[in-house]
């Protein structure tokens, strides 16, 4: 006998309910002011450089380069990259351009869990479940920051809820959203988001009178969500890629094209090495890379990281 997950039935609102909805206001707004007060900084450059080549290049965006010129992608997929590298182009360069999409995705992430708890354990449920998000210390680091871990939280919370509704109504469109979800998140950070995978389906079977077709169903929108990025890298023709164009072989694995490797001379190392040489001494010293040099601060800050992987790409091909 199959046990299907039912919404309890909706009570007729009182006046001891009417807080509910300004409590939530007021959550998502302590949460919002939480997340970007004090904002500064370029948080992970290495990211913030990606996105400042995906805002100036289309190539660069679609694949992620941490540069204009597209020698090199980041060391993850490139979802997260894409928002900031649009707010980028948006809003220009800044530190509200980079670090505001992270702030938002945290607010949003609260929001979501709040209906989700909400919907099947009542509005003061939901409430809890979404303040302990929000001032849960390391929701806190991780919606302040640029790394990809904000992205991925907002979409596994997103796919969590889908995949409740999609139980309770019984609903393919439900359960296709979920995997959609969990298919960018896979474009986010990989294989960290098919760790909720298993109780997915084993919720899905449990609870749902149409667990074949919706465990298929799910897994076809799975694989088309998470997989068109892979194949379109995998294609992309060897002509179109230019004399710097770097490709994805393994996903989250970062490889020099081998025409790269032949071009770069002594003189090309020797001025990459001075560049690191100085930026790490700006560093070191505590000045401002673009106070120094009055533009590119980000990428700038990233060089000595990238001059290093291509040092020893150049000793070790």
């Amino acid at each position: 006998m199959t046990t299907t997950l039912e919404r309890p039935a909706t009570q007729v609102s009182t006046p001891s309910r009417n807080w509910t909805r300004p409590a939530l206001w007021a959550l998502l707004v302590s949460t919002a002011a939480l997340y970007t007060w004090g904002l500064s900084g370029w948080a992970n450059s290495f990211y913030s450089a990606a996105a400042q080549a995906g805002a100036e290049n289309w190539e660069a965006f679609f694949f992620a380069s941490s540069d204009a010129g597209n020698s090199i992608t980041v060391d993850k997929p490139p979802a997260a990259i894409w928002v900031m590298a649009a707010s980028v182009r948006l809003f220009g360069l800044n530190t509200w351009s980079i670090l505001l999409p992270q702030a938002l995705m945290g607010v949003a992430s609260v929001w979501l869990l709040y209906l989700a708890v909400s919907r099947y354990f009542g509005k003061p449920a939901g409430l809890l479940a979404g303040t302990i998000l929000a001032t849960t210390p390391v929701a806190v680091l991780m919606f302040r920051f640029n790394n990809p871990d904000a992205l991925l939280v907002l979409l596994l919370v997103a796919a969590t809820y889908a995949v409740a509704r999609a139980i309770e109504h019984e609903r393919l469109r439900w359960v296709v959203l979920a995997a959609v979800a969990v298919g960018f998140a896979f474009l986010t950070k990989s294989l960290q988001a098919f760790l909720v995978l298993p109780a997915f389906i084993a919720a899905v079977a449990v609870y749902s009178r149409r667990r074949i077709p919706m465990l298929v169903t799910a897994l076809i929108a799975l694989v088309v969500s998470g997989g068109w990025w892979v194949a379109a890298v995998e294609l992309w023709p060897e002509h179109r890629r230019g004399d710097r164009q770097r490709r994805w072989r393994h996903v989250g694995q970062p490889e020099l094209a081998p025409d790269v490797r032949r071009r770069m001379g002594r003189a090309d190392r020797l001025a990459t090495a001075g560049r690191i040489r100085r930026d790490r001494h700006r560093l070191a010293t505590g000045r401002s890379p673009h106070a120094a040099r009055g533009h590119d601060p980000v990428g700038r800050l990233a060089v000595g990281h990238l001059g290093g992987v291509q040092l020893r790409q150049r000793n070790h091909p």
